[in-house]
């Protein structure tokens, strides 16, 4: 009977000894690495909940999404250069940088499409023309070229300058133009002459000149000097002295020679030409001296 009661009396002393008295009235609440927690007395309930990891990204390394734990470091980006069409990118994340270069086009030619120089991809086709005309045997002609002409006009009493205009292109034709250097110049010349001639007609009419000035203020309410320039001002000059529009051509240069005429079907002629240091010189039979043609555009890309 005294062994039971000694049995009993040590339960209740160790019930006594773990029990803390505590009512756990506030608990912090489990994290990643912690169980929940009373605040009073430290019991714990529980398990601590774990880390959930996300991976580590360029930027970033490997993280856990609810505590912000970081574990080793960002894995750094990955770089591919930037190409033709693409700007630098990193191939983990496609996180670009810059600008794509853009292609370097080099012109169609009778060899080969329109090709970048950068990474060799063609557009199109390759330029299709007489088999006369070859890129490689025609391509210093490429271009437009210039030459400066002048000669007296007894009927203006002025010496014209006129531009003779040559465009060579790629692809076996030629355009040829002619235009007046200072056409306003000349546009002054035609008002001034067409003043003397109204002048001239009211006077075989019987008119002194200021009555003809009289006249043509009462009936348009401005000068001779003012009427014909309002009439003239509009018109192309070049249409009035009767210059070259222009004209398109097919030619082909072998040798010493460029061959041109209206069309490959029929007979092209060859005229003698040279380029040296940058001029484009023109030999016609008969004529002495070589028009000199000045480069004034490189061919377009």
């Amino acid at each position: 009977m005294k062994k039971i009661c000694l049995i009993v009396l040590t339960l209740a002393l160790l019930l006594t000894m773990s029990a803390c008295g505590c009512k756990h009235e506030t608990w912090n609440e489990a994290d990643c690495v912690t169980p929940k927690t009373c605040a009073e007395c430290g019991e714990t309930e529980g398990e601590a909940l774990g880390h959930v990891w996300m991976a580590a990204t360029c930027d970033a390394p490997k993280t856990c999404e609810r505590c912000a734990l970081t574990e080793g470091e960002a894995l750094g980006h990955s770089w591919t250069e930037a190409d033709c069409e693409n700007p630098k990118t990193c191939s983990t994340c496609k996180l670009t940088e810059g600008d794509a270069l853009g292609h370097d086009w080099q012109d169609a030619t009778t060899e080969a499409p329109k090709t970048c120089s950068i990474c060799a991809k063609t557009e199109g086709e390759r330029i299709v023309t007489d088999p006369r005309f070859t890129t490689a045997n025609n391509q210093q002609l490429f271009g437009i070229w210039r030459a400066e002409m002048s000669e007296y006009v007894p009927d203006f009493d002025m010496e014209l300058t006129m531009y003779l205009t040559m465009e060579f292109r790629n692809d076996g034709t030629m355009k040829m133009s002619m235009e007046l250097k200072d056409p306003d110049a000349f546009l002054q010349v035609m008002i001034d002459l067409s003043v003397e001639a109204t002048y001239a007609g009211l006077e075989a009419e019987g008119y002194t000149r200021e009555e003809a000035d009289a006249l043509i203020l009462e009936t348009y309410g401005m000068s001779i000097q003012e009427y014909m320039s309002e009439n003239l001002s509009g018109m192309d000059m070049n249409q009035v002295l009767g210059v070259m529009d222009a004209l398109t051509y097919v030619y082909y240069a072998e040798g010493d020679l460029i061959y041109s005429g209206t069309n490959w079907n029929l007979e092209l002629i060859g005229e003698k030409y040279s380029i040296e240091d940058g001029v484009l010189y023109m030999f016609q039979e008969g004529v002495v001296e070589p028009t000199a043609f000045q480069r004034v555009e490189e061919p377009q890309e």
